[in-house]
């Protein structure tokens, strides 16, 4: 890389190099359209949903479940395969497992075992409804047709059964799978034996609770696990909480939901509010978490300092339109039934004494003790008369008559988790699987997910798939949040020639100081140049022409901070370099 200076400024670039060029390709530039159906070469609706789209040798294979005309939960499902070399045209490979037992059958995803040369599938499926389990079959070719190898794979949490899930291959040749339990729906990540045929057991513990419809991959040494709350088959979508560690096996630490605008109608902070009725539930009412029929819960409630506490008020939701509760009103439908208040002695959480609350009924549950000295209180709900979410109205703690957790008096609150409304979704879908495409210039990573109800004739198995455009990585590892695209374009041409080191014409580029890109030469010099983003997404394209006196003068000053590609072309030969904004 040879750096050149700033011709305005004199500031060091270390950002650009010399433009070094290489055989002329055919264009690969392809469009993803998200607006209408993709159809195979025979004419037909591709029917492939919650699957995977993977590239084995230069073809791309999109595995799938074919629902047809049914709601999803039928004995009718079977796996299909489809195959393209540009993404856009598909031919349809039939069905891929063969004398499969009766069931229903979802979610097939083939990796590929270099070790034993296998193809290697693994599937969800139900003998009936939800006695969930996982099967394997093998074939000799990515487009099979598969042979069962096992029909009930052990997996550690197989007697919770098990639901969604997703494969994983690393850089070093292991197997992981990602999946979630059917008895309380919680993610976790297992390493799969060396020939793909099953599961060490060796797991990561509990991601992320009452979830389904998870990912897995590896991106610049970092392992991501992608999933959010339960879905089935619903119109609305789901969100994408995104977690992330150094090892496959975890621990993983939440990094933000990519998926939902996270703005909450039910946050902590209504708790603290000085409302205990909760007339506006469901819009900033009181609080609800985040993980439906998991327990459990905590409310964290911290004071403006020292204080003596003697009692504490919880107030939970009422049945019916609300009204200003009374000590003695009573619940039948969603109030909290199990809890524990606790303090913070300094050191560690204690019970205040009668704190322990099990069988509740009452919406105002008021509990006062010989006074303890604290900073902050929790409550710790255990289980709900539904079963499904901790809802708090509102929660007072006293020192002398005065309630010191109010917001009013300086006090703060924090939640294990604020549930979040699946209307703030950004895209209507759920998540399938996250395809790494390569491109020009890296890997794409596409967010792949289904739009159920999507098509208007009602089909099941005409409902659009949407992929994405490519994740955007930050600095620290995050991702940026998602955006629905009517479509995009992917530079997937693969450059296998060599690279020809030849330096002629003599062509120079630097970034000036008005964050301009300017391309000049020694040499008459025409042909087209772009501009693309380091997942292969071409931002810019134009007819250059340079000429020894002129030079060529984009701008870029409108490019968020990043890396960028330039591609200079001419009928016979190719060049490119990188900056960064």
């Amino acid at each position: 890389m040879t750096f050149i200076k700033n011709q305005h400024s004199g500031i060091l670039l270390t950002v650009i190099g010399l433009l070094c060029c290489g055989l002329a390709f055919p264009d690969s530039i392809i469009t993803i359209n998200n607006l209408s159906p993709r159809y195979d070469t025979s004419g037909n609706i591709i029917d492939a949903h919650d699957g995977r789209l993977i590239k084995f040798g230069d073809t791309y294979y999109l595995y799938g479940t074919a629902y047809g005309n049914t709601d999803g939960y039928g004995t009718t499902n079977h796996f299909h395969c489809y195959k393209s070399t540009d993404l856009t045209t598909w031919t349809a490979c039939g069905d891929m497992l063969t004398n499969p037992p009766t069931g229903v059958y979802y979610r097939p995803h083939v990796v590929y075992n270099a070790k034993h040369k296998k193809y290697v599938m693994w599937y969800n499926w139900y003998k009936t409804l939800w006695s969930g389990q996982y099967g394997i079959a093998l074939a000799n070719s990515p487009e099979g047709p598969y042979s069962i190898f096992d029909q009930n794979v052990t997996v550690k949490y197989l007697a919770k059964g098990v639901g969604d899930f997703n494969l994983f291959v690393d850089e070093d040749a292991k197997g992981y799978i990602v999946y979630t339990t059917i008895a309380d729906h919680t993610i976790t990540v297992e390493r799969l034996t060396n020939d793909f045929m099953g599961s060490q057991q060796t797991n990561s513990g509990v991601i992320l609770p009452s979830a389904e419809a998870c990912s897995m991959f590896k991106h610049n040494g970092i392992y991501y696990v992608l999933a959010d709350k339960m879905c089935q088959f619903c119109s609305e979508g789901s969100g994408v909480q995104v977690f992330t560690s150094a090892n496959p096996l975890g621990p993983y630490n939440y990094r933000g939901n990519i998926n939902n605008l996270e703005r909450t109608k039910y946050p902590a902070s209504a708790a603290i509010d000085g409302d205990r009725i909760g007339a506006n539930w469901g819009n900033y009412g009181g609080w609800n978490d985040n993980t439906i029929g998991y327990f459990p819960d905590s409310i964290e409630f911290t004071f403006n300092g020292t204080r003596s506490i003697s009692e504490v008020d919880v107030f939970t939701v009422q049945d019916g339109h609300p009204t200003t509760p009374t000590e003695l009103m009573t619940f039948s439908k969603s109030g909290i039934t199990i809890f524990d208040v606790e303090y913070w002695d300094g050191t560690s959480w204690k019970l205040i004494p009668g704190g322990s609350i099990s069988g509740n009924n009452r919406v105002w549950r008021k509990i006062a003790f010989t006074a303890v000295s604290t900073n902050k209180i929790r409550l710790i709900i255990r289980g709900s008369q539904s079963n499904d979410f901790s809802r708090l109205i509102e929660l007072e703690a006293y020192e002398n008559g005065v309630n010191v957790a109010a917001k009013t008096n300086g006090g703060t609150v924090r939640a294990s988790s604020e549930y979040l409304d699946a209307s703030d979704n950004i895209i209507h879908a759920q998540q399938t699987y996250i395809a790494e495409i390569p491109t020009k210039t890296s890997t794409a990573y596409l967010w792949m997910a289904d739009r159920w109800g999507s098509n208007t004739d009602g089909i099941k198995g005409h409902d659009f798939q949407y992929w994405g455009n490519p994740l955007v990585f930050n600095n620290d590892g995050s991702i940026r949040k998602l955006s629905f695209v009517n479509s995009f374009s992917l530079d997937i041409s693969t450059e296998n020639t060599a690279i020809q080191q030849c330096w002629t014409p003599a062509l120079n580029s630097y970034l000036n100081d008005k964050q301009q890109l300017v391309v000049n030469s020694t040499e008459n010099f025409a042909g087209q140049i772009r501009i693309l983003n380091v997942s292969g997404i071409s931002l810019l394209s134009k007819q250059l022409k340079i000429s020894s006196y002129l030079p060529f003068i984009i701008d870029c000053s409108h490019f968020p901070k990043g890396v960028y590609i330039v591609v200079i072309e001419t009928y016979t030969k190719r060049y490119s370099t990188k900056f960064v904004m």
